[in-house]
C-alpha cells in the first residue's frame, strides 16, 4: 500500500482579514486522488464555455471536439455528449452530418446565441478569475511574508 501526506493550506475571510491554515492529511492511494488531473471540479457554465470556444474555431464531431478539450482539461465523452445536446436544444448548437469512411459523422456548430452565450461566459469567467487570482496572490504574499517573519 503507497501512501503520502498532503498538505492542504485553506483560506477563509473574516472581517477584512485573511486567515491562512494547513491542514496535513494522509492519502491512502494517491492514483484515485490524482486521477483527472485537476483538484477542480468543472462547473457546467464553464464547460459550456470550452465546448463553445472549441467549435468558434471551427466545426467539430465529437470524439474530436473531446480530444480538443482534453489536451487542457480532463473530461470524458460520456461528460461532453450530455452538454452537446442540452446546447443543442437551448439553441446554441446546430448539428449537420457528414459521411466519412462508409459512415456518418454528427459536426456540431455554434449559432449566433453560442456565440454570445459564449461572450457572456468569457466576460463571467474574467471577473470571476480575477477575483480568484487577487485573493490567492495575496494569500501567497501574506504566507511568504509570515514565513520570512519565522511565524
Amino acid at each position: 500500500m503507497t501512501y503520502s501526506i498532503m498538505r492542504t493550506t485553506k483560506i477563509a475571510l473574516q472581517k477584512s482579514s485573511v486567515i491562512i491554515w494547513t491542514d496535513w492529511t494522509r492519502t491512502d492511494n494517491d492514483e484515485q486522488r490524482l486521477k483527472g488531473g485537476s483538484m477542480f471540479q468543472l462547473g457546467s457554465a464553464l464547460l459550456d464555455g470550452c465546448v463553445l470556444a472549441v467549435l468558434a474555431r471551427e466545426d467539430a464531431y465529437g470524439y474530436s471536439l473531446t480530444q480538443d478539450i482534453k489536451q487542457v482539461i480532463p473530461v470524458s465523452e460520456s461528460t461532453l455528449y450530455p452538454v452537446l445536446r442540452r446546447l443543442q436544444k437551448d439553441n446554441m448548437l446546430t448539428t449537420y452530418d457528414q459521411p466519412h469512411s462508409g459512415r456518418n459523422r454528427r459536426y456540431y456548430r455554434i449559432t449566433e446565441n453560442g456565440h454570445k452565450h459564449l461572450q457572456d461566459i468569457q466576460t463571467s469567467w474574467t471577473t470571476f478569475k480575477g477575483g480568484v487570482d487577487l485573493l490567492l496572490d495575496d494569500t501567497a504574499k501574506l504566507q511568504n511574508n509570515q514565513e520570512g517573519e519565522g511565524t
